[in-house]
């Protein structure tokens, strides 16, 4: 156990950098007042903030606590001011993203092969590759340069894995799956699994096979469980820089265009199709064949029913433009005050058919 943790120490220290200030405003195209060669090795929190680090700040609470905790370099606003060395940027979220990435751990070594990995003979390796303990590679297999495997990845017969990919721990990608360049499958998660599809036969359900694909496209990353369905007779589709969070479930033949945003937990049935630059927020639920626009958000917990025009902001169920959902809503929140009145009306009209009938 020493030499394992030792040994990841070493490498964690190997993967540290170091930046000036200097170095990081021209990362971000930024404006810095200060030090420009104040080294900085790391970011941290603005409520914590740690020595040679660099914090966020994107309001001027978070600036003010940056400044009482004397922190050594914050990202903020332009139009903001502190007795601070400041990055002053355009998006404080943004160069922070940007700058967080130069100092993450790599997940994987360079390259390597685990002794207790299963490959087959005619797998095609590109240089740089990395497959971890107890991992998998299925017949006619490719994998390009710069492509990591983690422990316990099951990767089927045909499958094409694009450069700098990684898959983490105990993923599958099943037979005939396709993912280009600098795809990211967290832990746990399944492409390519049958779709759900059965036709009755009397009593019973007839299976329906599943002899389609998945493709996905680059820069996409899927978060940990989730499932993605192979199509039916063509692939499921997911689009270029889309990113899926946990526990998602995309059902065959889905086409999902590119740049999307879907959040944990979201139901996609099979056959849908959705434009580019679409957002789903959580729990969020989508009926088999129909289709969703580009430029299109989806409330949390909504379900779309029908076809959604582009670019409106959709809220829940059925899925309707937002602001009719919100007149619903404040419809239902007066019901109780109307049955008051009903009642009430009730009563006097009970009251006035008694005198008339006496």
């Amino acid at each position: 156990m020493k030499s394992i943790m030792s040994k990841m120490m070493v490498l964690r220290m190997e993967n540290k950098k170091e930046f000036t200030a200097y170095e990081l405003m021209k990362i971000v195209d930024g404006e810095l007042c200060g030090d420009s060669e104040k080294k900085i090795t790391g970011v941290s929190s603005v409520e914590n903030p740690v020595k040679n680090t660099i914090v966020f700040a994107e309001n001027e609470e978070y600036l003010k606590k940056a400044e009482k905790l004397n922190a050594d370099l914050v990202i903020t606003n332009k139009n903001f001011d502190a007795e601070l060395d400041l990055l002053k940027v355009n998006n404080p979220r943004l160069a922070y993203a940007k700058i967080s990435t130069l100092f993450s751990d790599k997940p994987f070594p360079e390259e390597g092969k685990a002794s207790n990995a299963a490959i087959a003979d005619n797998v095609k390796m590109g240089r740089n590759v990395f497959i971890g303990e107890n991992a998998v590679i299925s017949d006619n297999v490719i994998l390009e340069d710069g492509v990591k495997i983690g422990a316990g990845v099951y990767i089927g017969q045909n499958v094409r894995i694009g450069e700098n990919s990684i898959i983490y721990p105990n993923s599958v990608i099943e037979n005939d799956s396709i993912l280009k360049d600098k795809v990211i499958i967290h832990s746990g998660s399944i492409i390519g699994a049958d779709g759900f599809g059965y036709v009755q036969d009397g009593e019973k359900q007839q299976k329906i096979a599943q002899n389609g694909s998945v493709l996905i496209e680059s820069k996409v990353e899927i978060g940990a469980n989730t499932t993605i369905d192979r199509g039916t007779n063509k692939a499921t589709f997911i689009g270029k820089g889309t990113k899926i969070d946990n526990l998602v479930q995309i059902g065959h033949n889905v086409e999902i265009g590119e740049n999307c945003l879907i959040v944990a937990q979201v139901g996609i049935a099979g056959s849908v199709k959705i434009g580019d630059n679409v957002t789903i927020a959580g729990q969020a639920g989508v009926v088999d064949h129909t289709s969703i626009a580009k430029d299109s958000i989806i409330a949390a917990k909504s379900l779309v029913t029908k076809d959604l025009k582009s670019g409106e902001f959709y809220s829940g169920n059925p899925a309707q433009k937002h602001n009719q959902e919100l007149r619903k809503e404040a419809a239902v929140r007066k019901t109780p005050k109307l049955l008051k009145k009903v009642k009430k009306l009730e009563k006097e009209i009970n009251k006035i058919k008694k005198e008339m009938d006496n």
